[in-house]
């Protein structure tokens, strides 16, 4: 059984690689902005659509709370220097 799961494993790791793999180590922060303001953007439209979902709410800074905090969030957890956990 715990073969199998190995070769699952493997199968998987080559399809999709790990954010702790040695290139992402290495790209530097200048290269990486286009990712951040990626999910920065994209995560940011969640936002609107949580600010908008907050009906009998008053507006935390008219709207703009949500987006940019969700947004500052997605950027922020993308792996500079990953870490192994376990």
């Amino acid at each position: 059984m715990s073969n199998w799961i190995h070769k699952w494993q493997a199968r998987l790791g080559s399809a999709y690689p790990s954010a702790a793999s040695p290139y992402w180590r290495e790209v530097p922060l200048k290269r990486m902005k286009k990712l951040l303001l990626g999910a920065f953007f994209v995560s940011a439209g969640a936002g609107f659509a949580v600010d908008l979902l907050q009906l009998n709410r008053p507006r935390l800074g008219h709207g703009l709370f949500w987006p940019v905090f969700a947004g500052a969030m997605a950027a922020g957890f993308l792996p500079r220097e990953p870490r192994n956990f376990v």
